[in-house]
């Protein structure tokens, strides 16, 4: 099934500045080497509760990969990045997945719309975003569809990496369903916020084989031991 993607130059006027990405470059660089061995490989970022920065991880993370993919040899065609929005618990105008809601994940597998109007530009060049659509009280429904896997893949085909910011593990039961499409999965544990005893619960939920790494927000260099061997 053909994509026709949309142009860098109708990107969003007022989305943020995803071309910061510096700070985003040493954790990609351990991403990659962790998807080396799969094609097209989907990344699920969560967080054990909300309000651990998972959102800005995973966009300035999918940006980073983006940017650079050329420079880097991504290895993979097409060298686009897709950042899919799972997270009902973002603001309905957040501007990283679009300046307003409109069709996306949920038409999407609804069958309410077709692909190509569901995907939107960035000011990053290779990084386009998947908003999570209209009517998000149907996503609970809508992510347990059988259509589901097929969408994904689907993606795959067009993209040579899949970023999927999806909800805290602990706060929506929504995350184990969409956890067993990811490849890999990052958690996010903000510095001196997030209770040592969630953290441990939220990885065993996460699974040992399918943790990539656990990215520490807002971190000071002494950390818990218990902690130090997961990075």
């Amino acid at each position: 099934m053909q994509l026709t993607l949309p142009s860098r130059k109708n990107a969003l006027a007022n989305a943020p500045d995803l071309t910061r990405v510096a700070s985003f470059r040493n954790l990609y660089t351990r991403v990659l080497l962790g998807l080396q061995a799969q094609q097209h490989p989907v990344l699920g970022v969560t967080s054990a509760i909300a309000g651990e920065g998972k959102t800005t991880v995973a966009s300035g993370l999918a940006a980073a990969l983006a940017e650079d993919a050329a420079l880097l040899g991504f290895g993979r065609e097409p060298d686009t990045t897709l950042l899919i929005e799972c997270n009902t618990g973002n603001p309905p105008d957040d501007p990283r997945f679009g300046r307003e809601r409109g069709p996306g994940l949920i038409q999407l597998l609804g069958g309410e719309c077709a692909l190509d109007a569901t995907i939107q530009g960035t000011t990053v060049d290779g990084l386009f975003t998947l908003p999570l659509g209209e009517q998000p009280h149907k996503f609970p429904l809508a992510i347990r569809m059988a259509t589901l896997p097929d969408v994904i893949d689907q993606l795959r085909t067009h993209f040579g990496l899949l970023v999927l910011d999806l909800p805290a593990v602990l706060n929506n039961s929504d995350t184990q369903v969409l956890a067993r499409l990811a490849d890999q999965i990052v958690l996010i544990v903000r510095a001196e916020v997030t209770p040592a005893k969630l953290v441990r619960q939220a990885l065993d939920e996460v699974g040992e084989e399918r943790l990539l790494g656990v990215v520490l927000n807002d971190s000071r260099p002494d950390l818990p031991s218990w902690l130090e061997h997961r990075l």
